[in-house]
């Protein structure tokens, strides 16, 4: 006997999404076998300039799939932008499913999601795809609106934030194995590391690497990293002065003499009465407090570190 009982909504987006899977999977290989596409990262590297959404030929068949309406809104795009709105709603529909997603969104793309699709790259694209199909796997309310698509594609999966907490809490990997976030968290979020409580630690682990994947998207670890190398260099690098010049060259003229005893005492008390050295100008004064000052902010900064 057959089962006819009517498939949920969850259901049925699944079994569209498993479909999905294996469709893009052998786009991907014969894409990648062309060299036509770039595989989409998250902010691991150094450079965060991700690559566009890659597009692949057939999407421009997309276009007839929409109304005269529709194709006026997307005049207002430039072809390429079209393309990337007409794969994104494609593959919206096919990986979660046709029904209840129209519903949240219509039957074709409005102005709010062609101006959200425009929006992501290569990588913000992956980490909503992952979002959104963890947010399917756990039963969460679906589909989740325009606001929630916008916080998803900045954001890291859930598997990526547990893999993550493993990483830095239980293996204590090296700074050289990090990724972008970790390496930030660990150079810069120490005090905030070691301040998460057992009681709560999931979820405060969730906060403080949500916050700083947010960051790294920003490019502020590179800011920071590149600021602390700037105040250590004005610290190993000072410039030299006339005093230092000085100083060095009455050094050298004494360190022959011998000093010990009581002529060597006489001796130092004359070198100093008559003053051989000439007192450092304002401006050698200034330099010297900023040089000190550098090295006081290193230290505090290692400190809360």
């Amino acid at each position: 006997m057959t089962n006819d009982k009517p498939k949920n909504m969850m259901e049925v987006a699944k079994e569209d999404f498993q479909a999905y899977l294996e469709r893009t999977s052998r786009e991907s290989n014969k894409s990648n076998s062309q060299g036509s596409l770039t595989s989409p990262r998250h902010p691991e590297t150094k450079s965060n300039k991700a690559a566009p959404i890659a597009i692949n030929p057939d999407t421009n068949s997309f276009k007839a799939l929409f109304s005269p309406k529709t194709e006026a809104l997307l005049n207002n795009f430039s072809n390429e932008q079209k393309l990337i709105i007409g794969k994104v709603w494609r593959d919206l529909l096919d990986l979660f499913g046709k029904g209840k997603l129209r519903q949240e969104f219509g039957d074709e793309p409005g102005s709010r999601f062609m101006l959200f699709a425009t929006s992501l790259n290569s990588e913000s694209y992956l980490r909503l795809i992952k979002n959104l199909t963890e947010r399917l796997n756990d039963d969460k309310d679906w589909p989740p609106s325009l606001e929630k698509f916008n916080q998803l594609k900045d954001l890291p999966s859930e598997i990526e934030v547990q893999d993550a907490r493993r990483r830095l809490l239980v293996e204590d990997i090296k700074l050289a194995d990090c990724n972008r976030v970790e390496a930030y968290i660990k150079k810069h979020k120490k005090t905030h590391l070691r301040a998460l409580s057992e009681r709560n630690l999931e979820i405060e682990f969730k906060r403080l690497y949500n916050n700083s994947f947010r960051e790294v998207l920003y490019d502020i670890d590179i800011a920071k990293d590149k600021q602390k190398e700037e105040v250590a260099k004005i610290v190993t690098q000072e410039a030299r002065t006339a005093y230092d010049e000085k100083r060095d060259s009455y050094k050298l003229s004494t360190d022959n003499l011998n000093t010990m005893g009581p002529v060597g005492a006489r001796l130092t008390r004359i070198l100093t009465s008559i003053n051989m050295l000439e007192p450092e100008t304002s401006e050698e004064l200034t330099r010297k407090e900023q040089a000190q000052l550098a090295a006081q902010i290193i230290s505090s900064v290692e400190k809360d570190e």
